[in-house]
């Protein structure tokens, strides 16, 4: 480097010397300036801001991923279809007699895609359009 600084001091000095003026000559050097914002951004500092930078990155990301996984935990969509109803009965006159839901199990299994269709409908014509006053 010390070359170059050499090499860059003789063509100033070529310079100058072919101008013959007595104003201060341009500094044509390699050297780095000092002052101002060349200090606050030196090579340490700059190393600093980077260790900084993966760290905030990393805290980020792993901030993300738990707000992901709290988020899936609250709209997790597996419905859980093999529970049964609760089987009551009871007992008139030696019968006995069950009173539960249960015995309308096969009934809400059939009444279900109906009731899924006729809501389907009424949504589709609410959002085309509806009654137009």
């Amino acid at each position: 480097m010390d070359v170059t600084n050499n090499l860059l001091e003789q063509i100033s000095e070529k310079l100058d010397s072919e101008d013959g003026e007595d104003e201060p000559p341009i500094s044509a050097t390699a050297a780095r300036k000092t002052g101002g914002l060349n200090d606050l951004f030196d090579s340490a500092k700059l190393s600093e801001l980077e260790i900084q930078k993966t760290q905030i990155q990393t805290d980020l990301k792993d901030y993300y991923s738990q707000i992901q996984s709290e988020i899936k935990g609250m709209f997790d969509m597996q419905i859980n279809a093999t529970g049964a109803y609760e089987e009551r009965t009871m007992v008139l006159k030696g019968q006995s007699i069950d009173y539960g839901l249960g015995r309308f199990a096969t009934f809400w299994q059939s009444l279900a895609p109906v009731v899924l269709f006729v809501f389907s409908c009424l949504a589709l014509y609410a959002v085309l359009g509806g009654v137009r006053a």
